[in-house]
């Protein structure tokens, strides 16, 4: 693994020095190609805009992107999508149908290397024309910036999600392979964004750069009667017991969600209550936590531990409802969770990891930041805090509109955004 990553690293320094791209035809097309023309718009279209993202459909980054096609795509501008090997393919399915094309290439560029991932950019961008790129890959974005760069395209975007390197990296290969990726990202990108301040001082450092925080619809989450029937309903559905604490994980199950974090948290308080916890997401750590989970419910009587899986956006939003505190004990890296924003819509009580960017409360009292070394320090929070009615529906939607963090403002920004670069 570690020469191969080497490897990477000397292959990225050959795309940088110049390589001879007239030979590019010896290199197999890596693309699946889906449809071109874009659905639910009639009039002019004004913009194609190729998206970069890692694995479409398998993270907040993609819910960001997939959030404001919808919003864009009614004023002319078309999304395409450029991902890696590992997305989801229901995603991906639903993506086509609303008319934009998607590339899959075989993996990413520690996958395929330098050379190999510079050369499929460069071959997609000449055979398709548009008018924007932009990279949502982190430091892996500056090969393919370079490839756009070369390709001519005129608007070249580099969005940052992440404070880190979200990924297990040996510190030498981060040491010499971060620098380089940056000085591309520098002199490639025509255009420099951020979800958040620790996502663009990491990925730009003193580099200018536009902040455009994350959003989402809050109607979607808001209390209300008919949610908290709905809310009822689910909990008898899992056979929740009235009386037992409900704690919620929400995102993938990999090493920057530590998710086992939140069953260490879970076993400590099962000592004292009965405990609930539910798992929504899937991901690499799964198989383990769920072995873990079995011996720690085997010892504590108290505690419940249910795995649900991927479940829709649309009908996400109920968990918050029956959460009485949702974990987000991440590891150093995450950008701006989304489901921090969602869980404040919700009105449902947080506690997330002094790691996660201090932006992400919205100022409705529900956000408590914890370090995660003593999974006993959160337990204790948990235990002996009473546990107040969530704000109304209006008070929520309120701080919303001031924090800008309502998904058509977002929206708003990614048009300046395009529209100011060109």
């Amino acid at each position: 693994m570690k020469n191969f990553h080497f490897c990477t690293f000397f292959s990225t320094l050959y795309a940088i020095i110049g390589v001879n791209i007239r030979n590019y035809k010896k290199f197999p097309p890596l693309f699946v190609q889906g449809r071109m023309d874009a659905v639910g718009f009639k009039g002019e279209i004004k913009m194609r805009v190729l998206h970069v993202v890692g694995r479409l459909g398998m993270g907040g980054d993609s819910v960001v992107i997939l959030s404001v096609k919808k919003h864009l795509q009614e004023q002319g501008i078309t999304f395409d999508f450029l991902t890696h090997k590992g997305c989801h393919d229901k995603t991906v399915q639903q993506v086509k149908s609303t008319g934009s094309k998607v590339w899959i290439f075989p993996g990413d560029v520690w996958h395929m290397g330098g050379i190999g991932y510079f050369f499929g950019v460069w071959r997609l961008l000449h055979k398709n024309h548009y008018d924007a790129v932009q990279f949502h890959t982190s430091l892996q974005s500056g090969v393919g910036l370079l490839a756009a760069r070369l390709s001519h395209v005129p608007i070249r975007i580099c969005y940052a999600h992440a404070a880190n390197i979200q990924r297990k990296v040996h510190p030498a290969i981060k040491m010499l392979l971060a620098p380089i990726l940056r000085k591309l990202i520098s002199s490639s990108a025509t255009v420099c964004a951020a979800c958040g301040k620790d996502a663009g001082t990491f990925l730009f450092g003193k580099k200018p750069y536009c902040l455009i925080p994350n959003g989402i619809s809050p109607s979607l989450y808001l209390p209300s009667a008919e949610m908290s029937l709905r809310a009822q309903q689910l909990k008898e559905k899992l056979h929740i017991p009235p009386n037992a604490v409900v704690l919620g994980q929400v995102g993938r199950l990999d090493w920057m969600k530590n998710a086992f974090y939140s069953l260490r948290t879970a076993f400590f308080l099962a000592e004292k209550m009965e405990t609930v916890l539910l798992y929504i997401g899937e991901g690499q750590e799964q198989k383990e936590l769920k072995e873990t989970a079995e011996i720690f419910c085997a010892k504590r009587e108290n505690l419940k531990v249910i795995f649900l899986g991927r479940q829709k956006r649309e009908e996400l939003s109920v968990y918050y409802h029956i959460f009485d505190f949702l974990l987000i004990p991440s590891k150093t890296g995450e950008g701006l969770p989304l489901t921090l924003l969602e869980a404040q819509a919700a009105g449902c009580h947080v506690l997330a990891s002094d790691l996660i960017p201090k932006e992400g409360d919205i100022g409705l009292e529900l956000v408590q930041f914890l370090p995660v070394s003593q999974p006993t320090l959160w337990a204790e929070k948990i235990l002996y805090q009473n546990i107040p009615p969530p704000p109304d529906a209006p008070h929520i939607e309120e701080k919303f509109n001031e924090s800008g963090r309502c998904e058509n403002i977002m929206a708003e920004r990614w048009i300046k955004l395009y529209f100011c670069a060109k």
